[in-house]
């Protein structure tokens, strides 16, 4: 699977931005909105989420190119293909609920829909055939995310990522799925490892008086 045009939209993208700065503004009026599990030490708490943005849609294409890297059988190839044919067709051709957008703020809401798929198809590959396709945890990211989408918007990509990776677990027949645990574990990790998969996003996940939160350096 070719990210080349994944990457060429990013860049159109992030051209945009700096020629408008629309995100750092939109980015800035939703600063008061953010949930309480979500925290920033940064004077400049629009632009650390900006630089936060920008590492998350980068990291998109990394993922869809990993994906295929570590495929490992016939029947693994088969549905990771299927996997990312379904995240690239969201991001080069997204869903109607993300009509309107332009720019940086268009491909966050891209590169959040392909971040819940792989987030929720991996927890099913988890579930049917006891180990992830990647050992990464997307949890505290997607959550910046959501809330920097905002809601509603973001609820209803939430609703369409669950019914369409439940297409996709049906298609893949991942309930009847049989496959080995890879052995070779070290070696996805050096490929996540390689691809800056294992890095926190500039982000780290702590415990706050008993409460988990997303602090933004």
């Amino acid at each position: 699977m070719d990210t080349v045009a994944m990457r060429d939209h990013i860049l159109a993208a992030r051209h945009h931005e700096d020629n408008t700065h629309e995100l750092a503004r939109l980015l800035q009026g939703r600063l008061h909105q953010l949930h309480k599990a979500i925290s920033t030490t940064s004077n400049e708490p629009e632009n650390t989420l900006l630089c936060f943005v920008n590492s998350f849609v980068e990291r998109t294409p990394e993922l869809i190119d990993t994906l295929h890297e570590i495929a490992t059988s016939p029947g693994e190839e088969a549905i990771i293909e299927t996997l990312t044919a379904t995240c690239m067709e969201f991001f080069l051709w997204p869903p109607p609920l993300l009509a309107g957008r332009h720019g940086m703020n268009s491909v966050m809401g891209k590169a959040y829909l392909c971040h819940r798929i792989i987030e929720e198809f991996n927890d099913c590959h988890q579930v049917f055939c006891n180990y992830p396709l990647l050992p990464l945890d997307f949890t505290c990211s997607n959550l910046i995310v959501h809330q920097l989408i905002g809601e509603p918007v973001a609820n209803l990509l939430d609703d369409f990522v669950h019914n369409t990776t439940a297409t996709l677990c049906e298609e893949c027949n991942l309930s009847s799925y049989s496959a080995p645990v890879p052995s070779d574990r070290e070696h996805l990790l050096a490929v996540c490892r390689r691809r800056s998969l294992l890095d926190d996003l500039s982000q780290t996940t702590i415990i706050n008086n008993g409460f988990p939160c997303c602090v933004i350096h």
